[in-house]
Parts: C-alpha cells; structure tokens; sequence
C-alpha cells in the first residue's frame, strides 16, 4: 500500500526544502555560468563569492532544519535520523568553503555551484526515502524516481516548467489521459494540478498536499505514490490479472482527475490442443485446435505454431499456423503417438501444448483372432484341420490377414492354405502341446493359440487286402488296410509305414492311412510280404520311448506273369431280385486262351432303376441294390478299367420283382378300456400286426359289443367302429373287432348318464369389436337343474356384415370375425338344436394401436448383461401408430424391466441364471407383443457404463469432454472396449467417433437439448446435455458502415453489439484494422470505437475492421479528394493590452491558397511575454 503524505508531514517539509534548494543551486548555476561566458568587462562588476555565500547561507539555513523536522515529524528513530541529518548536511559542507572567504573564480564558482546542486539530489533521496521508506520503494527506485524526476512525459514537463508556484491549484489532469497496460504488469503516472481558466484552459501550478491526497484505480492497485520534487503527483500503478477497462484516479481533496486504463491480457504463455487425446483411424484424420493464455490464465490469440508430430507416417497440415492443424494418420498402428504445437519452446519465453493420439486400425482390419477347434486331439503322425476367424476393433468378424503357422508338436508341421491351416502330427505321444497362428504388420500385431494333445488312434489292429497275392517281375500290386478298434470294430486307420521284404521291390507311398502300392523286383521268389505297420515315441523327462503299437501283412509271391484278362463272365448270370432287394455277382475273368487269369480292378455298373453297385471298382465280387421299381431285362455290367491292356465287358440279367404282403396276425383296440356313459358313446380304433409285430393294414373288421342294449356303426371296418350305449348301467362288457384269422377286444363299463344341457350363456354377452378385429366367445351350458355342465356340439352363426365364425361348431365356443363396416346392434347365436343363447354386437371404427412388434424379436443376452427392447405400434390398417404406455415385463430369471412402463421402450436386465426360450413382453390394454430371450455365458469385459459428467450446461461454440468409465457383470469398475460415440443434439459432433475412454463433444450452432450416446454394441449409456445460448456479445456493427474520407482527412467509426438473441449489449475490448494504405487506427483497441486516420492514396472499396476472437465487422471506405488545406491564418484580436496576472482568449481564422476561410489545423501556440505563457498549448 502506498504511503499518505501528510499537511503538515515531515515529506512536506523536505519536499519544499528540496524545491528550494534546487531553485537556489540553479540561481548559482546560472550565475556562474553567465560569469564565465559574458565579457570580462560585466564579469568584473558581478561579485560571485558574494552570491554563493548568500546561496549557502540560505541552503544551510533551510535544508537542515527542514529536514531534521521532516524526519522526527516521519517517526524515524535515532540512529535512522542521524543518517539522514548527514545527507542533509551534504550541501552545507560544500558550501562551507565558499563562505570561508575564498575567493572564487568564475570558473571555479560554476564548478562549486554543480557541487552543490549535487548535493541537492543527495537530498532528493533523502526525501524519496522520507516518503516511501519500503522494501518496494527500494526495489522500484532507480525505475520510478529516473521516470518521475529525469524522463516525465513531455506534456507534464512543459506543465511544470510553466506553473506558477504561487497560485492555489483548483483542477488537474493525469498523463497519460488513456493507456493500456499488461496484467500484472506496472506503470507510473503524474498527476499535473493547475488553475481552470475555464473555456478547457488551465494554468499549471503545484499540486497541493491534504490529508485526504490518495490515488485509487479499479483495475488494478496503487503500490507507491506522492509528490514529485517539481510540484506533480506522481503514482505507480500494477495492473490486475484479469483484462478489464477502468480507470485512476488521482484525489488532492478539494478535487481530483481520472484517466482511462485498459486492463490487457498478456502475451501467450503457455496452450493447450483440444482434444486432449484422440483415437484415429488408421489413414483418418484429426483436427487439433489450440487455445492459448497468458501467465495469468487470460485467453489469448495464440502466436504463430510450429506444428508437429512423431507418429510414423502421419503428416499435419498446415505446418505453421496460429489456430488448428489437421492430422492425418498413416496406415500402421500406432500407440502413444503425439501430436505437438510448438512456439519457439526452446526460448526463456517459448512454449508448447500435446496432445496423445493412438491410431486405429480401421474397421475392416482384423486384431484378433481366434481358432477352430481350439482344444483337440490328434493321432500320432496323423493330422487335424484347423481354421482361424478374425475380428476388427470392435469384435465384428474381419478377414484375416495372411497369417503365420506354427506349433510346438515334436516333429510337427503346419501346412497353411488361406486362413486355415493342417496339423502333421509327430510321432511322439505328448500332451499340452500349442498351434499358434499369428500376424505382424502395419503396426498391428495379434495371434491366437489352439492346445492339442497328440493321442492314440483308436485303432489297435489292422489287415491287409489282399492278405496274400501273386505277383509278375516288375509287376504292381495295391494292397489296402483295414483297422480295427480294441472291440474289433471298423475305425480309421493312423498314418502306416509300408515296408516289403520282396527283393528290389518298394511300396509308394511309404507313408499313408489307407493303401500302398507294391512294385515288385525282377526275381522270382516265394514267401515274401508286404508290411504295414504303425508306431509311436513316448516322450516323457527328456527320454524318448519307441512302441509299436500294430503290424499287419500279405504274403506275396513274385511268379512269372501271367496273361491279362482278355475277357470275363458274372455269376449268377441271371437273377430275380426283390424290389428295394440286393443281390451279390462275381466275377471271373479269363485268357485269350480261355485260362482263368485275375481279373483287374472292374467297374460295376447297372440300369436298373434307382438301383446302383457296391463296391466299385472291384476285382472280384460287387452287390446290386434294387430300386423301389418293379421291371424285368434289366442289366449288371462288370467293365474292364479304363487303360487296362484289353478292353473287355460282360453282364448278367435282372428281374426286379414284387413280393406278397404278408397276411396279418393279430389286431389292437384303442382305448383299450372305456367307461361309456348310460347313453353314450366312444370311438375305438384298430391296429394290425404281422407275426413279427410289424404294423399291416387291417382287414375288414366285424365290430360287436356285449352292452346290454348296445349298438356299433359301423358293423364292419378296417380301421373303427364307435359304441352306442344302452340305458343299462354295467360293467366289465367287450367291444370286439375280428375276422376268421384273429380277433381282439376292449373292456367297457356303462355308467351313470351325465345330467344334459338344456340351456346356454355366451361370455361376453355383449362385446364392441374394432372393424376388421376378432372376439372369442367361450359357450357356458346349463342342466335342467341350473348347474353347468359339457355342451353338446353347438352350431355358432352371426349376422355382423362380412362376418364370420371359426370353428362354425364346438362343444367350447367360437372367435367372431368381423368385417370392416362399422355397426351396432349385430348377434352372434350359439344354436343347440334344442336351445340356443346369443351375444350382442357392436362393429366399431379403427383408431389408435391395434398391435404391437418388439425389436429386436429374438436375442441373446449375457448373464447379467443388458438389452434395449423397442416398441412400434400399428393400427389396425398396419400403419405406423403412437403406442399407449406399455407394461414392460420378463420372464428372465432375476431379470428386470427398466422402466416397467414406457410407450417406446425398455431394457432388460438380465439376472445369473443361463436359460433359453424365456421372453420380454409389452402389454397395452388391447394387445401385446412378446420377443424371445436367451440368457448366455455371462461375459469376462464390460457389460455397462456410466458417463460423467452424466448431465453438461454447454454454451453454443463450446466443448465439453465426457469420459466413460465401464463395468463388468459384477459390478466391479473395468476397462471399457472401443464405444461408438454420437449425439443427438442438432449439429453437435463427437471427437474422436470411438474411443474406449472418451470423447469431445462440440456443439451446434444454435441451442438444443439432446444426449451424448456411448455404445459398444454390447452396452451403452448417455449423457444429457443443454446446449445454451452464448453469454455476451455475438456480434457487432460500425457506425457508420460506409465513409468517404479525404487524403490525410480522420473519420470516428462508433461500434455497436448484439448479444445472441439481437439484444444491444457492451462490446468487449475490440482490436481495430484497417486496409486503406498507410492508414492508421487510433486507438488500435477499444470498446467503443476508433478513428481512422486516412493516408495520402485516392482509393475506394476499403475497410475498417472491428474484431475480437469471437466476431468481427466491418464499414467500407473511400479515400476521396482532400479538401482545401490552411496556408494562412489571422489571430483576433491582432493585438491587445492585458493586465498582469490576467489572461485573454485569442482565436484563430484560417485561410486556403485561394484566400477562403478554411478548418485550421492543429497549431502550436507560444508567446514571447516575459512568464506569460498559452493554454492549450496546441488546439
């Protein structure tokens, strides 16, 4: 806080003794001055000595005392007054030896007057110290006493050296009258006090010194004032940290004056990128935008970027801009990226922002995969398929990228094709074994591993076909294996070594699970083999074990080579074969010479219809399979191989025949027990058997009973017959159905007769039934004793127009359909026979829902996942309705409906229990609609998310991040996977559009009301958000919005602004520009307005141009033709006689080249009388 100067304080004192002193060392130094310069002759008569021993008298008499008072009136303690009593004391032993009687010569007198006037600014800070003796008073003193004292601005030092000591100041104003200072930053400023001379003019005069003297501002603090030395009040100012416009105010009690201060922002110190972090897709793009501030946090236009990033093959663009760059991913994957805008960061006043970016891989780029099937076993040297599915970033399946195989098994080997892969086994029995597929590339990187334990084949032996075979030097035989399970069952063969111990011969493949070929050496040689065998190594604590598990083999005779088969015969030549029938041939084949030979590998064939042959190729026997046809000539054809030596073929004939059903052997009766009423009646129905329990059709049964008064219709049938009873009650009667063959029965009681109806009701017995809608009516019948009892069959009609009944008869009742005139008073009549009942009707127009649909229909939902249900209504034309509020509800174990009631929709909460076939409903009072739910393996990631902040107040034009934070299914916070972001508001937008952590929401440019949606497909949440209208101005206008100006000339623009609905309102502080050349605005910032200051250029279609950060506008001008200019002037009056100490108004007339009157430009106005002096001295 700055210190008050007293009335009557110490600083009062000092400050008049200093002013004394200083007038006095300048007499001295004039004097001498004039002694050493002027003619000997008028030195000579000027006693210097003399002058400076008055000078010095009048110093030691003054600066002393006035300073010793000054000191103990400030309160300063002893040893503090000493120190300042020997700076005051400073002048006094300068002057000493001057009025020692030397005398001086004129140049010694001018070297002793600078002495002592140095000696006075010795005192000058001993009055500074008077006045502000505190820690910022020290720290600011070579700063502001230097401004204050040695550089005042030129208006306050012409002020001061014009002012009249004598007259009592009744006014003042502040230098500078309007300035702008930097927040948080300081400047000094002078009150000069003066006598108003009305008219705007004032003569300068000393600042007078009250009790109440203070300077005050509302922009800022006052840290130090006072009066300077030469009669002005001087203050320092420090700018609050906040921009605003105010004022300072200088109070000298009886008055007082303002000036205007701008409260600015600072220079950029410091920014940052919005978003803070983004996902990209790999080859999308991002735009950043940078927001900067000063050191106190004030938003501030940003300087010129330098913009970067270290992302691999990403570019931004542009380079160098103040506001927003746009970044462009690059086709790999890429985590913790950055994205950088740098302002000379390298500099003590350079700075820099980040942001993080992780580019994505797009959506039809797989990142996971998984295989198929991923726990298996494999044979030992066997194989096993595998196949891999791939999934994109958000789990949705994705082609797979060439990927790479591989696997752990001993001795394996992974053989890739496309996205699958096969398994060749090892021999070694081993479990916990891995196939891995796996891709790099692009900056993605994934695999995934299947287990596999490597087992034995379920095979245990084998035999070979043919067990034992002949076979001619350099000759070939294929021998084939069949295995078979430890219970002697057929089963795959394992992967068999062939082997043969013919001399010269080998087997091909030597490798193989089915057959081998032998070719055989050129010696002739008997009981030689053909081996297959299967093997497998066990390997366990790092040793290896050999087993062989099976062997099978043929005997093979190499003999000399027989001839080939030149032609063959079937047998049986001829058959009879029974329709859907089998019949085995065989066939021998034979020499040209008519020697039987072994016949090759045979194609069987048939044209029987339907029929085929099995096996073939076969050398030696093949069975026909008959159709379902029965025809005679047909044919079986056994053909010599295609590349056999000699083509040969031969056949047998066919009959397809039909063979007799067998005769049935006995029969059943359903029911097979019946209690028949007295009265009554029962159907019972036959079933016939062959001797081997085969079901045949019936015969023509004879139906008969043993029911005292009886009857069956009809008497005779195949399939049944139904009982009448008499009006005896009996038991243990028969029903029997026979023939001469066979016969069969059923056991019958005749019981008590039920009580019949005599009468009926219908429910509803009145109903309104929407055109084109339906009704079910349930018939109630009644005895005679008023009790209900069964209806007998009922005849149902209506006279509704277009109606209908269906079922038209029923012992239950009937659903009504009617038709789509809209009508009253309309029957639907139950009819009996012998009584009847009826229900009115009313046909009523369509309107609203008539029907409801759910989608989705049918889903499946994890344990104690969730999921949306929506509803659509239609009415009764299937056209889109409003639905009324449905009941919401589930049959989900533990499930719940949230909300229960709503006319839209609902989400499930699935409960813990895994359940399919259970269902969701929404039911309005006329109808309902049910989908169907699975409830599946709960899920291990995410099942829900909140938003926060959950709800957002947004200003139209501004940003607002929401984070996600997710949960598993049981509630516990989890990483949430990659979520689609949107929004519903108008205009508004999301960046990034997924991201599993969050996003920037932007707004549109008008208000709105809306949400912001996170979905993963699996789960998602919201956020509500009100955009509002922006505070403050939103635009503006300049008065006027077109001027033409001359050459040199000045026109004010006024600005005026609009809030966001239209509504006036104060302009922020706007920056003005201008584009007329060399043209200048003054000032360059200001609320209110500015003036345009024109150039020396004849232009049109220019602007001046109002703007902040958020608007801009703009008025045109035209720089014309300059009006006539001043080259005279006359002052009125031309002369004047004035009385000392008054004053007297002169005014100038101005004329042009041509002689006429003219605007006078600013003139500076002197005068030559002796301390007389002008106010203004410009106007």
């Amino acid at each position: 806080m700055a210190r008050k100067v007293g009335l009557m304080s110490g600083k009062a004192f000092v400050a008049i003794a200093l002013l004394l002193l200083v007038s006095m060392v300048s007499a001295i130094e004039i004097a001498a001055t004039a002694s050493v310069s002027a003619d000997p002759a008028i030195s000579k008569s000027f006693d210097v000595n003399a002058y400076l021993k008055k000078a010095a008298e009048k110093v030691l008499a003054n600066s002393k005392a006035l300073a010793e008072k000054a000191a103990t009136q400030a309160g300063y303690a002893p040893e503090q007054l000493k120190a300042l009593e020997k700076k005051a004391e400073a002048g006094a032993q300068l002057t000493t030896a001057a009025i020692d009687g030397q005398k001086a010569t004129p140049e010694e007198a001018k070297a002793l007057a600078k002495k002592i006037r140095a000696a006075g600014q010795a005192q000058t800070q001993v009055q500074t110290q008077i006045q502000t003796p505190t820690e910022s008073a020290k720290r600011t003193a070579s700063s502001s006493r230097e401004w204050r004292y040695n550089t005042a601005p030129q208006a306050t030092t012409a002020a001061v050296q014009n002012a009249d000591s004598n007259a009592v100041a009744t006014m003042c104003v502040i230098d500078p009258p309007k300035s702008g200072v930097a927040a948080g930053e300081g400047r000094d400023y002078a009150a000069i006090c003066g006598v108003d001379l009305g008219g705007g003019s004032y003569k300068p005069t000393q600042c007078p010194l009250s009790v109440s003297y203070s300077w005050g501002s509302d922009v800022g603090s006052i840290t130090e004032y006072g009066v300077s030395p030469k009669g002005f009040g001087t203050a320092h100012f420090v700018a609050q940290t906040t921009p605003a416009a105010g004022s300072i105010t200088a109070d000298f009690g009886a008055f007082s004056c303002s000036a205007i201060i701008y409260a600015q922002a600072g220079p950029a110190s410091s920014c940052s990128l919005a978003p803070e972090s983004a996902i990209v897709l790999a080859n999308g793009s991002q735009l950043f935008a940078a927001a900067c501030a000063d050191s106190y946090g004030n938003a501030v236009d940003c300087p010129l970027f330098e913009w970067g990033t270290d992302a691999t093959d990403a570019t931004v663009n542009p380079v160098y801009s103040n506001d927003s760059t746009l970044f462009t991913a690059g086709s790999g994957v890429q985590l913790d990226r950055r994205v950088w805008a740098d302002h000379d960061s390298m500099s003590a006043h350079g700075f820099r922002c980040e942001a993080s970016v992780t580019i994505a891989p797009q959506l039809d780029q797989a990142v996971t995969c998984t295989l198929a099937p991923a726990n298996a076993d494999v044979v030992a040297s066997g194989t096993l398929g595998y196949a891999a599915s791939c999934y994109n970033i958000k789990g949705n399946p994705a082609a797979c990228p060439a990927l790479g195989w591989a696997t752990d098994v001993t001795e394996g080997w992974m053989e890739p094709f496309g996205g699958q892969a096969t398994l060749h086994a090892g021999s070694a029995i081993e479990d916990g074994k891995t196939v891995l597929a796996a891709f790099r590339g692009g900056g993605i990187k994934f695999k995934c591993v299947a287990s596999v334990d490597v087992v034995y084949p379920d095979a245990r032996d084998c035999v070979l076909s043919p067990s034992a075979a002949s076979v001619a030097p350099g000759g070939s035989q294929i021998f084939t294996a069949a295995c078979h399970d430890a219970a002697g069952l057929d089963t795959d063969c394992p992967v068999l070594g062939w082997i043969t111990d013919v001399t010269g011969g080998s087997m091909a493949p030597i490798w193989a699970n089915d057959s081998s070929t032998l070719t055989a050496g050129q010696t002739i040689e008997d009981g030689k083999g053909v081996y297959a065998s299967y093997a497998v190594d066990h390997i366990s604590n790092g040793t290896i074990r050999h087993e062989q598990v099976f062997k099978c083999a043929a005997d093979v005779n190499v003999t000399p080579a027989v001839p080939d088969a030149f032609a063959c015969a079937l047998s049986p030549s001829s058959a009879n074969v029974s329709v859907n029938g089998s019949q085995p041939f065989t066939a021998a084949c034979y020499s040209k010479r008519g020697v039987a030979v072994q016949c090759p590998a045979l194609d069987w064939t048939t044209d029987v219809t339907g029929g085929f042959m099995l096996p073939t190729p076969s050398n030696d026997t093949s069975t026909l399979y008959a159709g379902q046809v029965a025809e005679d000539g047909r044919l079986v054809y056994a053909e010599s191989p295609a590349g056999a030596p000699i083509a040969f073929i031969c056949n047998a004939s066919v009959n397809i025949v039909t063979q007799p059903q067998p005769r049935p052997y006995a029969c059943t009766l359903a029911p097979s027990a019946a209690e028949v009423s007295v009265g009554g009646s029962e159907y019972f129905e036959a079933t016939c058997y062959s001797k081997r329990g085969v079901v045949l059709d019936c015969p023509t049964l004879n139906w008969t009973t043993t029911v005292t008064g009886g009857f069956m219709l009809p008497a005779q049938s195949q399939t049944g017959s139904t009982l009448y009873a008499g009006t005896t009650m009996e038991t243990d009667r028969l029903v029997a159905a026979s023939t001469v063959d066979f016969s069969c029965y059923a056991s019958v009681n005749v019981t008590k007769p039920q009580a019949f109806a005599v009468s009926c009701s219908l429910d509803p017995n009145a109903a309104s039934i929407i055109v084109g809608g339906s009704q079910y009516f349930a018939a109630t019948c009644f005895d005679s004793s008023g009790n209900a009892t069964d209806c007998p069959i009922i005849d149902f009609f209506t006279d509704v127009t277009d109606g209908f009944v269906l079922p038209p008869a029923s012992q239950n009742g009937t659903t009504l359909y009617v038709g789509m005139v809209a009508e009253n008073d309309r029957v639907l009549v139950a009819d009996a026979g012998n009584f009847s009942c009826s229900a009115s009707v009313n046909v009523i127009p369509v309107g609203g829902a008539q029907s409801c649909a759910l989608d989705p229909n049918a889903t499946s939902v994890h344990v104690g996942g969730t999921q949306y249900f929506s509803a659509a209504c239609f009415d009764f034309a299937g056209s889109a309705a409003a639905c009324p509020d449905l009941n919401w509800t589930t049959t989900v174990t533990g499930g719940t409906m949230l909300p229960a009631q709503s006319p839209i929709g609902s989400t499930l909460h699935a409960g813990a229990t895994m359940e399919d076939g259970r269902t969701v409903t929404a039911e309005a009072q006329a109808f309902s609609c049910t989908a169907f739910v699975n409830v599946t393996k709960p899920i291990t990631g995410p099942v829900a998310c909140n938003l926060t902040p959950s709800s957002a107040a947004i200003a139209v034009g501004s940003l607002q991040f929401f984070y996600a934070t997710c949960f598993d299914s049981a509630g516990n916070e989890t990483n949430c996977s990659v979520m689609d972001w949107a929004t519903t508001i108008t205009g508004g937008s999301m960046s990034p559009l997924q991201s599993a952590f969050g996003s920037v929401f932007s707004t549109g440019p008008t208000p709105d009301y809306g949400v912001v949606i996170a979905d993963s497909g699996n789960y998602s949440c919201a956020a509500t958000v009100n955009v509002t209208a922006p505070a403050g101005a939103q635009s503006c206008s300049l008065n006027p919005d077109a001027a033409s100006v001359p050459i040199s000339g000045t026109q004010y623009f006024a600005a005026s602004c609009l809030d966001y609905y239209g509504g006036a309102i104060a302009c922020p502080q706007l920056n003005w520009t201008t584009t007329v050349t060399n043209g200048s605005m003054t000032p360059l910032v200001s609320a209110t307005g500015s003036t345009l200051q024109a150039g020396t250029v004849m232009e049109d279609g220019k602007t001046v141009t109002a703007f902040d950060a958020a608007f801009s506008c703009n008025a045109s001008v035209n720089v014309t033709k300059p009006q006539a200019y001043a080259v005279s002037c006359n002052l009125t009056p031309s002369s004047a006689s004035i009385q000392v100490g008054a004053s007297l108004q002169f005014n100038a007339a101005c004329f042009d080249s041509a002689g006429n009157a003219t605007d006078c430009a600013a003139m500076n106005w002197t005068t030559t009388v002796t301390n007389g002096s002008m106010a203004p001295l410009q106007s």
